[in-house]
């Protein structure tokens, strides 16, 4: 292993109908059911063996640094328990960069450890399919990092493509991937990201939605239900620019009603700005509370000159590994 240096790539992902379906405590009683898409927005993790003149058995660089002789004074939980699950003891560097900034509502923190996993994987010499590493992330940030968030992102991030997700009342994942060019040519040529340019730990969010699950079933029972009826029109080949943002915006309007946390000030007058310009729909995108707001419209260039926006199409590859030497 000397000197082996690893680099994978992973998907951010864009969830368009049935987000909060997917999390446990609703799944399990109900099934989930959910829309998404990976975007070719990436997180990149590199992984290389380092030399023994460092003093430090583990080199790590995020957000910040850290230089630690033990496994258990990391800091990063992510990091350390993916390092346990897989037996690494060191030396060992690893990095991460990201084309979007993390809190994002894209599910960057199951991006990274779902690229995270195949690139220690890679390292180990061990070759693995993308749904395990979704299972063992999802496992990884519940179990051992104590995330309240369900299972879309990670398969999301593993598998790519635009997919279309039940959520068995026994855990176990169903997936239909979805390939229809006139649904990629609209979602690659009429949807654009908005920066709010705010981050925001998602974990309060959950955790209100989580503790009013009983008055919440009703919405996440509506927000499934588009699932339902975007499927219905996709068969029957339906879809539209205009019936897209009209259920992106149903989306929208039921999900802030799961807690109060999901909208602010700054958010709402943004969302009103933007609702001058002639979108056929927009939601927040995530748990909310700040992140990016997906917008379906006709023409990009009307948006992007008043605010801060990102273009995005489909990745079909999911999470892969791009440099192995």
């Amino acid at each position: 292993m000397k000197n082996k240096l690893i680099i994978s790539r992973t998907p951010l992902r864009v969830s368009f109908f049935g987000g909060g379906t997917d999390l446990e405590h609703y799944s399990k009683r109900n099934e989930g059911k959910v829309l998404s898409t990976a975007i070719n927005k990436y997180i990149y993790v590199v992984v290389r063996k380092h030399s023994p003149l460092y003093k430090t058995n583990f080199r790590l660089n995020y957000s910040i640094s850290e230089n630690q002789t033990s496994l258990s004074k990391i800091k990063n939980k992510i990091i350390k328990e993916c390092l346990k699950f897989l037996s690494i003891k060191g030396p060992i560097y690893i990095s991460t960069f990201s084309d979007i900034p993390d809190r994002s509502g894209l599910g960057s923190s199951s991006s990274f450890t779902v690229g995270l996993l195949n690139a220690l994987y890679a390292y180990k010499g061990i070759k693995v399919d993308q749904k395990r590493l979704a299972e063992e992330a999802y496992l990884i940030e519940t179990l051992k990092v104590k995330s309240p968030i369900g299972r879309q992102d990670q398969y999301a991030a593993a598998i790519g493509g635009f997919n279309y997700f039940k959520f068995k009342k026994n855990n176990k994942v169903m997936i239909k991937k979805i390939m229809d060019k006139n649904l990629f040519n609209l979602i690659n040529n009429n949807m654009l990201l908005i920066w709010t340019k705010i981050r925001r730990d998602n974990t309060k969010i959950l955790q209100s939605q989580k503790k009013n699950i009983k008055q919440n079933k009703i919405y996440l029972d509506q927000l499934k239900s588009y699932v339902e009826l975007f499927n219905k029109k996709l068969k029957k080949k339906q879809i539209t620019k205009k019936l897209f943002g009209n259920l992106i915006n149903l989306s929208h309007n039921t999900k802030i009603n799961l807690t109060n946390k999901i909208l602010n000030r700054k958010i709402s007058i943004l969302i009103g700005k933007i609702k001058m310009h002639n979108v056929y729909g927009l939601k927040l995108l995530g748990a909310g509370g700040g992140g990016f707001i997906l917008c379906c419209l006709s023409n990009k260039k009307n948006l992007s000159k008043k605010f801060e926006c990102q273009n995005f199409k489909i990745d079909n590859s999911g999470t892969k590994i791009i440099f192995n030497g």
